[in-house]
């Protein structure tokens, strides 16, 4: 019994110490794909310039509502040098929407605003790896992309019937992030930090059902984790 509890733990040990670091992801000339699992707080904002009662006030809180959102990155890189990996990356969304009631000043509804926002994201990014042990590591780095934003705004207000508003946007998207990582053998690594987005030119202005709006989501923070696997 006692052989089989020797046997079992030098196994385990074997699985979680092959090598130093010439067997993680600091090797050279590798490709690895990357997963990641994301939560994002958005820093958007709704205002219009035709406003009823506490009508603002509601477009504020609506847009406030999806200001959170889930997205996953899938990435393909290549380890460059000992410090230095490469790497094209997709970042995919989850759609968001938020629903609000407008009132006005007596606090009687008058109308509801309906609001959907999703977004996708397809760039380069360039990490520097710093060693802070035999198998952990800190990565700080960078990124450069294009972003595809949709918004879709329905509101209705009493005797105006019903407005539908489909916004899409393009543009640039700079990021930077930060984590920290832990090769577990030579093939598999795991990694948890932070990312920050900016969105450029995510700045909207249109008109629904009688008013003018405009909508504002150009600033992106998120904490997330993932794991690669090395070729």
């Amino acid at each position: 019994m006692m052989n089989k509890s020797v046997y079992l733990a030098a196994s385990v040990l074997t699985l979680f110490s092959t090598g130093a670091f010439s067997a993680t992801p600091f090797n050279q000339d590798e490709v690895y794909l990357g997963f990641d699992l994301g939560y994002t707080k958005n820093n958007s904002e709704m205002t219009t310039s035709n406003t009823i009662g506490s009508f603002e006030q509601k477009l504020k809180d609506t847009g406030d509502a999806i200001d959170d959102q889930l997205y996953n990155d899938l990435k393909i890189g290549y380890t460059i040098n000992n410090n230095l990996r490469a790497y094209t990356f997709w970042r995919v969304s989850s759609e968001d929407s938020a629903h609000s009631r407008i009132m006005d000043s007596s606090n009687t509804q008058i109308g509801t605003v309906d609001i959907k926002r999703q977004e996708n994201i397809f760039g380069l990014g360039l990490d520097y790896l710093q060693p802070l042990s035999d198998r952990l590591y800190w990565v700080i780095g960078g990124s450069l992309g294009r972003y595809n934003s949709e918004v879709t705004i329905d509101s209705q207000r009493i005797f105006r019937g019903t407005d539908s508003t489909k916004l899409t946007s393009k543009g640039l998207a700079l990021g930077v992030n930060t984590s920290i990582g832990y090769a577990i053998n030579q093939n598999w690594s795991i990694e948890s930090g932070v990312n920050y987005m900016h969105l450029n030119g995510n700045v909207t202005k249109f008109e629904n059902n009688g008013s003018n709006f405009e909508y504002k989501n150009d600033k992106q923070f998120s904490v997330f984790a993932g794991v690669n696997y090395s070729f």
